[in-house]
């Protein structure tokens, strides 16, 4: 088996990531999807003179954009346009895997059980998933600790959310860190 590394940097780090032993860099997905086209155009020559892709990208939804259990028809546009401009550039840049943790964007409000807030949030990771599937990424699930986020903290809680979103394009992902964190 042969294990890859990969380093969470932005383009303007890829170069020492590359030097460093990388395979690859995992981006930011809501600033690449907020740049203009043209810095869109220098992270991909960047990306390109380091000899690297984005196989990975995380921070997949801003909270300050979109708080998904405040969001009404109306945002749902925005929103899909959101995704829809990140996934097509992620694609560009050889991007695999979008990581869905945004913490704060999946926030649920208090009084929520986690169940209600589950229901509330999986039409959004089904909408990322369909639009995903037409560009060849992937969701992964992110649990995160209890101190980042309230809706899904652990990888059994990741489990359990996947099989209410029911959708071949969206799965788990494990990070080291949260599962420490989590005491998993």
């Amino acid at each position: 088996m042969n294990m890859r590394l990969g380093a969470c940097v932005g383009a303007d780090r890829a170069a020492f990531a590359k030097n460093s032993g990388c395979d690859y860099i995992e981006m930011n997905f809501a600033s690449v999807a907020r740049m203009t086209d043209d810095a869109f155009l220098s992270v991909q020559r960047q990306l390109c003179n380091a000899d690297i892709r984005a196989e990975a990208m995380n921070c997949f939804i801003p909270a300050d954009q979109f708080p998904l259990c405040r969001l009404t028809a109306e945002d749902l546009p925005a929103l899909c346009d959101f995704i829809e401009t990140g996934m097509r550039r992620a694609r560009q840049i050889g991007t695999k895997i979008a990581v869905f943790g945004s913490g704060g964007a999946r926030r649920l409000p208090e009084g929520f059980t986690k169940q209600d807030g589950w229901h509330m949030l999986a039409p959004y990771f089904r909408t990322a998933g369909e639009i995903g599937w037409k560009y060849g990424i992937q969701i992964a699930i992110e649990p995160l600790c209890a101190s980042e986020c309230n809706a899904v903290n652990t990888v059994d809680d990741a489990l359990a959310f996947g099989a209410v979103i029911a959708h071949a394009n969206v799965g788990v992902l494990a990070d080291l860190y949260h599962v420490c964190k989590n005491g998993e």
